[in-house]
């Protein structure tokens, strides 16, 4: 993981055959040529942005309304400081 997408491109060229994910703090224009370009297995966002068939991570979430809500909108995963929290969250909606 890496907010540098250069860097990102670098350890590609190192090792090929390893997971690359970008942090992003601000919305991505053109997501899905951005992963094909750098050759990322998914997005780590500090925001919920609707992706289609792209792992999509949000940091850092601690509050439970919005934990259901992203749950609701199918990321891949939360990323957050209060993991019992989030976990009795996860739990109640997977119900």
């Amino acid at each position: 993981m890496s907010f540098s997408l250069q860097t990102l491109k670098d350890a590609y060229k190192v090792s090929p055959n390893e997971q690359y994910y970008l942090l992003a703090n601000h919305p991505l224009f053109h997501p899905w040529e951005l992963m094909i370009d750098a050759h990322l297995a998914g997005l780590h966002l500090n925001h919920y942005q609707p992706l289609r068939n792209i792992k999509e991570r949000i940091w850092a979430i601690d509050d439970p309304s919005t934990e259901r809500k992203l749950l609701a909108d199918h990321v891949a995963g939360i990323i957050t400081d209060n993991f019992e929290l989030a976990n009795d969250v996860k739990k109640s909606v997977l119900v």
